[in-house]
């Protein structure tokens, strides 16, 4: 060759080549499929936590980056998805159970694994097949599998058994479904029978049990299902502000809102008239967010009262606020209650104007020792375009305490959203604490656009 130089391979194997991948330590994990194209390692590292490999993969895909000097974020979303997977598959119920919860915040994005599961026997198969029918909003007939599983005997596989009644639109057996003894079984067809609207079968079952349901987690569901079903649900939801149990007090608020916005105003609105309890705040919330002027006064007011505890579910409420009263809500971004300071500043940090205001007041709370509060502060400071809170932020990645990995994962997937890697959330792919290790694994997947494969 002209000067001696040798000629490198072509094809799919000289754009690897030229990257660097041949020469490598990882080049041992791709060299197998280059044949096949220039980006094999994501779908290899992808079976290699499959398998519970998460380790292996991750130190395989830290070589990659080393090798081309940057991030890969298709072949890092490859590896979360799989070990959502992997927990989706578990024959642990509750590992299982947080497997399919993270895969159904992702969206059309878990379609593909959907698909792989569905394909399996039992609940694994029952409950992917269900998921799968659901996204695609239960369009057509539903599997035969999902009528199977509803027949057996296993609590679990009859769940995901509803959405063929679903489907089929069987609202008797639905109906019948929110009679069974099992807590689990009930919950399912409450929330299936929100969704179907007109039937006076629906509006009867779900009435019933929103008032005489055992379980006050099933009566509140049956309250939020009500709120489709328009004015002929509102007598038994204005009934159900007596319940004894405030979840459901709680769930009725935004439910008859919904159903009936008239009878909603006139049986919330003398709740204003007393002292700020949750229930009067949640009230003021859903109708400060219809401009009721009386009840932004009582967010207002409530920001000021004496208990902390109402002060700091006033700054919850306060987010109907927005776009209405934010120079009234501006003087609580360095109030005393640091509580209520976070919360607000995360309210108007979405206004340019608010936002040095917003750095100076928290940058020095972000540094207190108490990482709950720290990392709170932090997010508002990443949503504030605060670049010394990046690197503060990823100490909050490391922290020992759960609860505050799992905010600064959700803070720094407002970062991704603007372009900034999730490599640092890698790491939590292994994490002991498996909510951690799912919400970063989701987080990774949802930052990039494509949808992996398997």
């Amino acid at each position: 060759m002209p000067g001696g130089h040798r000629e490198g391979p072509s094809g799919p194997r000289a754009r690897c080549y030229r990257s660097g991948a041949m020469r490598s330590p990882v080049c041992a994990l791709a060299t197998v499929a280059l044949v096949a194209g220039c980006n094999p390692l994501g779908e290899q590292l992808a079976h290699q936590a499959r398998a519970g490999q998460t380790h292996a993969a991750l130190e395989a895909y830290r070589a990659h980056v080393r090798n081309r000097r940057a991030s890969d974020g298709p072949v890092l979303a490859d590896i979360a998805l799989s070990v959502i997977a992997r927990a989706a598959e578990s024959n642990n119920a509750r590992e299982r159970a947080a497997g399919f919860s993270a895969l159904r915040t992702l969206g059309a994005r878990a379609r593909s694994v959907y698909d792989e599961l569905s394909r399996r026997a039992g609940v694994v198969g029952d409950r992917a097949a269900a998921e799968a029918y659901d996204l695609g909003s239960r369009a057509g007939s539903p599997p035969d599998r999902l009528t199977l599983a509803w027949a057996t005997d296993d609590t679990e596989r009859r769940v995901a058994g509803l959405a063929a009644l679903e489907g089929r639109r069987d609202v008797d057996g639905l109906v019948g479904a929110l009679d069974n003894v099992i807590a689990e079984i009930r919950r399912g067809a409450a929330l299936r029978l929100g969704r179907i609207r007109g039937d006076a079968r629906a509006l009867h079952a779900l009435s019933t049990h929103a008032r005489s349901d055992p379980d006050a987690a099933i009566r509140a569901l049956c309250v939020s299902a009500l709120g489709a079903h328009g004015t002929a649900a509102s007598t038994v939801l204005a009934d159900a502000l007596g319940d004894p149990d405030t979840i459901v007090r709680m769930n009725v608020v935004p439910a008859i809102m919904q159903a009936d916005p008239d009878r909603a105003r006139a049986v919330l609105q003398p709740l204003l008239a007393h002292e700020p309890t949750p229930l009067a705040i949640e009230a003021a919330r859903v109708l400060a967010g219809r401009q009721n002027a009386e009840a932004a006064g009582f967010i207002l007011a409530a920001l000021e009262h004496a208990n902390p505890a109402v002060r700091a579910q006033a700054a919850v409420a306060a987010i109907s606020l927005a776009g209405s009263h934010e120079e009234a809500l501006a003087p609580h971004i360095e109030d005393a209650d640091v509580e209520v300071q976070i919360r607000v500043a995360g309210i108007l940090v979405r206004q340019e104007r608010f936002r040095s205001r917003i750095v100076r007041a928290l940058r020095p709370i972000a540094q207190r020792p108490d990482p709950f509060v720290a990392v709170r502060a932090l997010a508002v400071l990443v949503d504030a375009g605060d670049a010394s809170a990046t690197d503060t932020l990823r100490g909050g990645l490391r922290a020992t305490d759960p609860t505050v990995r799992r905010l600064a994962v959700l803070s720094w997937s407002h970062l991704a959203s603007r372009g900034v890697e999730v490599d640092p959330l890698a790491p939590l792919l292994e994490d002991t604490d498996r909510s951690v290790r799912l919400m970063a694994a989701a987080e990774i997947v949802r930052a990039h656009p494509r949808e992996p494969g398997f």
